[in-house]
Order: structure tokens, then sequence, then C-alpha cells
């Protein structure tokens, strides 16, 4: 039985370690253990947002910060109890001080509190092992310890600097698009710069698409779960006003003089079409994101895409508009991952998303 007891110990301390390294190293997995906890917490996050009506937004902007202890707390207290059940049967071959040892015998709960005081490194020394295997035990777990500290302030340093990228994709698009009309900035700068300044927008704005694409791919809780109190930082301006850029910059590149836009058109529309399938197969899974490029355009996506094209300077032209369409199509899957990312959050339409309906 002590056997089985110090095996099971030894299995769970190798599921932290692999669940930790998974989320904190690999590019494209999360361990199974944080996967669980994160979607957990800001699943109920969520239901609380819900509950709350008029506080939503304060609820939802505890959710990130939330998440991220709820993971932390789960990696060290698992990792310590995996350790105390190692420790556990071998309390025998372990001394105590004179006031703990006459007191009662060593429980389970001394092996818990002698794993977490080694793990932390902290080492009061009123519990201590005798034989050689339990020595080096303590030197491993100590070492183990210091590695998860590490991971830890890792996963912290990778989750800032992702919020980072994604508010500088935000803010850009507030400054740029006067709010998040991205048909703006293209207008602005076609108009008043020429061809060579919508280029420029248009790659600079790709650029930070993908960015944020590449630290929403590492971590998934960066593109929704971890919210601010300010709508000028939250990602679903941002994401509407970068579509609706490359929705312009694709009718604009049809227009004549303005074809030196097309290849900074199609840079953004990619980009920006990535971004929105990682977030959609993280989110609402990848059965979804597969879908936003099957889904034809519906009456008030060509109505949309009309909108914008009276906007733009030129004759007026812009192409055919038929269902396979570029414009037209990132025009339709920008307004689905948009009604699917109000549902989410409890929103009635995507278009109060857009209007600032978070700001309740």
């Amino acid at each position: 039985m002590a056997n089985l007891v110090m095996v099971a110990g030894g299995l769970v301390v190798l599921v932290v370690l692999v669940d930790m390294l998974l989320t904190v190293l690999h590019p494209d997995v999360e361990g199974p253990l944080a996967w669980f906890v994160q979607r957990a917490i800001w699943k109920a996050s969520l239901l609380g947002a819900r509950a709350v009506g008029p506080y939503r937004r304060a609820v939802l902007s505890l959710a990130g910060p939330l998440l991220v202890v709820a993971t932390f707390m789960t990696w060290a207290v698992v990792f310590v109890l995996g350790l105390s059940l190692v420790v556990w049967p071998n309390l025998e071959d372990y001394r105590s001080e004179p006031e703990l040892s006459h007191s009662r015998p060593l429980g389970f709960i001394d092996a818990f509190y002698y794993s977490g005081v080694t793990v932390s490194v902290l080492g009061y020394g009123d519990i201590t092992p005798t034989t050689g295997p339990l020595k080096v035990l303590a030197v491993a777990a100590s070492g183990l310890g210091f590695a998860v500290l590490t991971g830890l302030v890792t996963y912290l340093v990778q989750v800032i600097q992702g919020i980072d990228e994604r508010q500088r994709l935000a803010l850009t698009v507030q400054d740029e698009a006067a709010g998040d009309r991205g048909a703006t900035m293209l207008v602005r700068a076609a108009q008043v710069e020429g061809v060579a300044a919508a280029r420029t927008r248009c790659d600079a704005w790709a650029a930070l698409a993908r960015a944020a694409e590449d630290k929403l791919h590492r971590l998934p809780l960066l593109a929704f779960v971890y919210r601010s109190s300010d709508l000028e930082h939250e990602p679903e301006p941002a994401l509407r006003g970068a579509s609706e850029a490359a929705v312009a910059a694709l009718l604009l590149a049809r227009r004549p003089g303005w074809e030196g836009l097309g290849p900074a058109a199609d840079n953004l529309a990619s980009a920006v079409a990535r971004l929105q399938s990682t977030i959609a197969a993280q989110y609402f899974g990848k059965g979804f994101a597969r879908e936003l490029d099957r889904r034809g355009p519906e009456q008030q996506d060509h109505d949309r895409l009309r909108d914008i094209a009276v906007l733009l300077p030129g004759d007026g032209r812009s192409g055919a508009l038929g269902e396979g369409d570029p414009a037209l199509g990132m025009v339709a899957r920008s307004r689905s991952f948009l009604a699917a990312v109000a549902d989410m959050l409890g929103v009635s339409s995507a278009d109060e998303v857009h209007a600032g309906a978070l700001r309740s």
C-alpha cells in the first residue's frame, strides 16, 4: 500500500511538471490541467457577469488576474500534494524537533508541511530526512520547486508581454481609425497622403495583427479573458476596426490609380482573418473556425460592403460583389465572428460590441 501511495504521488508530481512545461514552453499546446482550470474560471466569470448585469465589465475585468492566480495555485498545491504522498509513507525515517515529536506522531499534515517548505526552498529544518535516499529526494524536490517557481515567473512575463501586444493593436486602431472604424483610417490616408501612405498603414496594421495572433496562439487567455476597465484597451473594437480596414483596402485596391495598394490589402486581410480564426478556434472550437470561411454572405453583408465602398475615394467602382468576392467574404466572416463574441460576452449583438455596450 505504501508503495502505491508513493507511486501515485510521483505521478502527480510528473503530471504537474509536464502540464507546466507544455503551457509555458510549448508554442502550440496548453497543459490539460491549466486548460481545465482556466476555462472553468472563464465560464464562471461569464455566468457571474450575466448575473450582475450593470456590473458586467467589473466582473469580467477580474477574470484574467483570477485565472492566472488560479493556474499558479493549482500547479503549486497539486505539486506539493504529490510530493507529500511520496514523503508520507516514509515519515518514520524523518527526524523532527523534540517538541513536535513528543506531542504527537508525524502524519500527513506534517508531510504536506515538509513538502511545502522544501519545494519553496524555505527549509526550516524542524523536520529532516535521516536516510540517504530521502536526502536525495529533498535535494531533488528543492530543485524542482525552484523550476516550478521559475516557470510561474516566465508565464507571468509572457502574459504581460502578450497584453502589451494586444493593447498596442487596440490603441493603434483607436487612434488612427478615429474609434474602431477601419475605413476611416484608409479614407484619411488615401485622400490626404495617397497610395504610399495607405499601403504603409495597411502593412503596419498587418504587422500588429500578426504579433497579436502569435501571442494569442501561445496564450489563449489574452484574447478576451484578460479584460480592461477601459473600452479603448478591449479587443472587440480593434478586431472590428482591423477587419473593416482590410475590407476598405481590398475595395480601394480595385479602383483606378490605387492598384499598388493590392499586395498590402491582401496581407492585411490575411493577417486579420488568421487572427480571427485563432481566436475562434480557442474560444468557440476548431469547427466554428473552419466554418467562418464557408459561411455565405447575407443581405446585410452586401449592404455593409456598399456602405464602406461609398466612403472611399475614386470613381466608385468596387469590382465584382459576388459571393466569392474577398471583400464580401471578409465582411461576412467578421460579422459571424463578432456575433459569436457578443453572444459569449452576453451582449445582444455584434453591433452593440461596436457601439460600446460593454461600457456598462
